[in-house]
């Protein structure tokens, strides 16, 4: 976070100081931070970063619906968008959801929703087993059981009383039950509605930018210059690879190494 905001704010003052547009910073969530964007604000730096989902912000707006989602051409993309104002500054914060996104999102909640539904029906399965002394302990012990219940499953259940013999084995006929327990039955199922809802929810990513002028740069524009990062990244995953031999190349100043990576 430090390093790459100190090569930001230098590679920014050697553009200004040659005649060039410093242009505007793209980066993922890494760098994103209060006192990182209060920095590249202040030295006019222009940016747009991915917002890390850990922030409480994040969190809120990406469950939000709004009244419309905008999309590009293909139908592929949805996005919308807001202002925020925040310790750092005002920022434009872009909700972004692709078709791609929602599929593996869909995936991989369907995979872990099968496990959470076996896992609670063992579990709930045990507790159903237990007998409890009065109606209310078995609904406190189902209360707060069920606290930790995933949004997208749903539980049926019925708490009741038995009367048993407090001997175990067979009882004889003209027997009278001496005791009276309480146990809960639960039947588990999945929600698909909330499914849905959390995997679009899990789709969703947030890119944010201090570039305010809707008119200069749209939405679809920030967006796709978030994406741009791949063609640098392809260029890294170049000079790291074996075959390139970076790593066996030793020269002293930093003119040889960038007139070797221009070669």
């Amino acid at each position: 976070k430090r390093s790459l905001l100190d090569a930001v704010l230098a590679l920014k003052e050697h553009l200004q100081a040659s005649g060039e547009t410093p242009g505007v910073y793209v980066a993922e969530s890494g760098i994103y931070s209060c006192q990182n964007m209060t920095t590249l604000n202040t030295a006019g730096v222009l940016w747009a970063s991915r917002v890390p989902e850990t922030m409480t912000e994040a969190q809120a707006i990406v469950r939000e619906e709004p009244s419309a989602w905008q999309a590009n051409a293909e139908g592929t993309q949805h996005w919308w968008s807001r202002v925020v104002d925040l310790p750092q500054g005002r920022e434009r914060w872009i909700v972004v959801r692709s078709e791609e996104g929602v599929e593996r999102a869909r995936a991989t909640l369907q995979r872990q929703a099968e496990r959470d539904l076996a896992s609670w029906t063992k579990h709930l399965w045990h507790l159903g087993n237990t007998p409890f002394a009065c109606q209310a302990d078995a609904e406190t012990a189902l209360t707060r059981t069920l606290e930790r219940l995933p949004g997208w499953i749903q539980v049926q259940t019925e708490v009741r009383g038995i009367s048993k013999q407090a001997k175990p084995g067979r009882p004889r006929k003209d027997a009278v039950p001496s005791i009276h327990v309480w146990q809960i039955q639960a039947t588990v199922v999945l929600e698909p509605a909330a499914l849905e809802a959390e995997a679009l929810r899990r789709a969703a990513y947030i890119i944010g930018t201090n570039l305010l002028d809707e008119e200069a740069w749209p939405d679809k524009i920030v967006i796709a210059l978030y994406h741009e990062q791949t063609v640098a990244e392809k260029g890294f995953a170049f000079l790291k690879d074996p075959l390139f031999l970076a790593s066996s190349v030793f020269v002293k100043k930093p003119e040889r190494i960038m007139a070797i990576a221009f070669i």
